[in-house]
């Protein structure tokens, strides 16, 4: 901004007032640019991004990196059954357990429809399948709550990988 000397104090306030609007519209639209707008994790475009870091990671310092990609079991019969509402819940609930579950370091990443792409740094292929475990455990054994319906039990279905030296 700019101001005249001598600085009036209500013009220096209104540009205050006008800088700080601007950074919180700035903040809002670059965390709207990476979050998906239903479950508040990272997005694909984002997630991408901090997959690429990872690896990067991995590779400079020579440990290990594990990803897991989830799905919801017959999502589809959720959604035909229930209502998309219904669908959106559970949607909702699995990203709540995810985020619950992982660690400071994880990322958790929607990656599509009823996909779930999880990020294990420094973690090899048994400990990243042992977590995944508990998670399908959990879901197997807490069914999801859904306004104006009995609580409906979803099982999550998926494959992990360990990063090796020739992967992208």
């Amino acid at each position: 901004a700019y101001l005249q000397k001598p600085w009036d104090p209500d013009v220096l306030l209104a540009h205050v007032r006008r800088l700080a609007a601007q950074k919180r519209r700035h903040a809002t639209l670059q965390r709207a640019s990476r979050t998906d707008p239903m479950t508040g994790l990272a997005n694909r475009r984002h997630g991408t991004n901090r997959i690429d870091e990872e690896i990067a990671r991995a590779r400079r310092y020579g440990r290990g990196m594990t990803v897991a990609l989830l799905d919801v079991d017959h999502f589809k019969n959720v959604n035909d059954t229930f209502g998309h509402a219904a669908g959106d819940e559970v949607l909702k609930a699995v990203a709540e357990r995810l985020r619950n579950i992982s660690r400071e370091t994880d990322v958790v990443i929607r990656w599509g429809g009823e996909e779930f792409l999880f990020v294990f740094p420094e973690t090899n292929l048994e400990e990243g399948a042992a977590i995944v475990e508990r998670f399908r455990a959990h879901m197997d054994s807490a069914p999801v709550e859904i306004e104006g319906s009995e609580p409906l039990p979803v099982t999550v279905s998926g494959g992990v990988a360990e990063l090796e030296d020739d992967d992208s």
